[in-house]
């Protein structure tokens, strides 16, 4: 699954210059649909998640993963060792 929260903050750090991509983000979002992966909403049960969320972390768009990853009992791939403070589990090796 990929969150439709990772694809907003892609879009805000290429809007603001933090980010430049070889391809259009419409793309990379046909890309991942293409490729099988299912895109993650941002429910309300999501959202209802956040307000129990301890502030071991302050990135909002980490924050609402974090959120989505509890609601769903999903794991996450990321190398940010700040959500080891979470009751999920992080892959990266």
């Amino acid at each position: 699954m990929v969150s439709r929260a990772s694809f907003w903050e892609l879009s805000i750090k290429i809007s603001i210059g933090k980010l430049r991509l070889s391809l259009e983000l419409g793309q990379i979002m046909e890309s991942c649909e293409k490729a099988g992966f299912g895109i993650l909403g941002i429910e309300n049960e999501h959202i209802l998640q956040l307000k129990n969320l301890e502030h071991h972390h302050r990135d909002p768009f980490d924050r609402m993963l974090i959120s989505q990853c509890l609601a769903e009992d999903m794991n996450i791939i990321s190398s940010d060792q700040a959500f080891d403070f979470y009751p999920i589990q992080r892959i990266w090796s």
